[in-house]
């Protein structure tokens, strides 16, 4: 059965609640590179893995910020892959300034 919220105000009685699961994914240092071109993005710790373990708190290469969160779009559609939904339906809506990285996915 969808989840199906009345009001925005709705989501506070969610928070810390388990919504759905998805399967898997891996981010591959391929990825992160192949990321890294298109956004044009190529600081050394998302693609030097030598320097990273040298310098880098993490002691590895990081996922960028923007691609974990480009994979939003896939988890939600393999979320929602077995509802029906409604051509008028409200979608959820996120806005760029609400967005914070507060933990990089090391490698």
């Amino acid at each position: 059965m969808p989840l199906v919220l009345e009001t925005p105000h709705s989501l506070r009685d969610l928070v810390g609640r388990e919504l759905t699961l998805t399967d898997w994914f891996s981010i591959t240092q391929e990825r992160i590179e192949l990321f890294a071109e298109v956004t044009e993005d190529r600081q050394w710790i998302h693609v030097d893995r030598e320097r990273a373990e040298r310098e880098s708190p993490y002691g590895t290469t990081i996922a960028h910020g923007f691609l974990t969160l480009s994979l939003l779009s896939p988890f939600l559609k393999e979320a929602n892959s077995d509802t029906k939904r409604c051509p008028h339906e409200r979608q959820l809506r996120l806005e760029s300034s609400s967005i914070s990285f507060c933990c990089p996915r090391r490698l």
